[in-house]
């Protein structure tokens, strides 16, 4: 059996132009093992793990995601960074972030009213009853 010498440098080289293949089809192509591809791209200072590409459900664009971790990305950030508007706080308007579908859905829950935090809505709601009281009063 011939033993085949190779370069450390064309190993790196494969790796740089296809970060989605494992160590295992890298030896399979240069007919080392994959232990042997693992201490040549660790010595030269790569990452070993095979990146897993994901695609964005929006647009259709390529995300990378490494191998073994839970998470998988479903949009690109640009895609999410769309998806978030600018409402106005209806007691002291100021303008803060919101995901537009969450808008969405509290209209159609019925929630009239926008607050970018706790306190705004309870001096909000306390305003309109003290007026409720007093109408009612006089």
């Amino acid at each position: 059996m011939a033993v085949r010498i190779v370069d450390k440098v064309d190993i790196a080289d494969y790796k740089g132009e296809n970060p989605c293949l494992s160590c295992a089809s890298i030896g399979r192509t240069f007919g080392i093992s994959r232990e042997r591809v693992r201490q040549i791209l660790t010595d030269i200072g790569q990452k070993t793990r095979a990146i897993i590409p994901h695609y964005c459900k929006v647009c259709g664009k390529q995300i990378f995601k490494k191998v073994g971790r839970r998470y998988v990305p479903r949009m690109c950030e640009e895609c999410k960074s769309q998806r978030i508007i600018l409402v106005s706080c209806d007691y002291c308007g100021e303008l803060f972030p919101r995901r537009a579908k969450l808008v969405v859905t509290l209209s159609k829950r019925g929630y009239n009213h926008t607050f970018h935090n706790y306190s705004c809505q309870q001096n909000y709601y306390w305003q309109h009853k003290k007026r409720a009281i007093n109408d009612f009063c006089s």
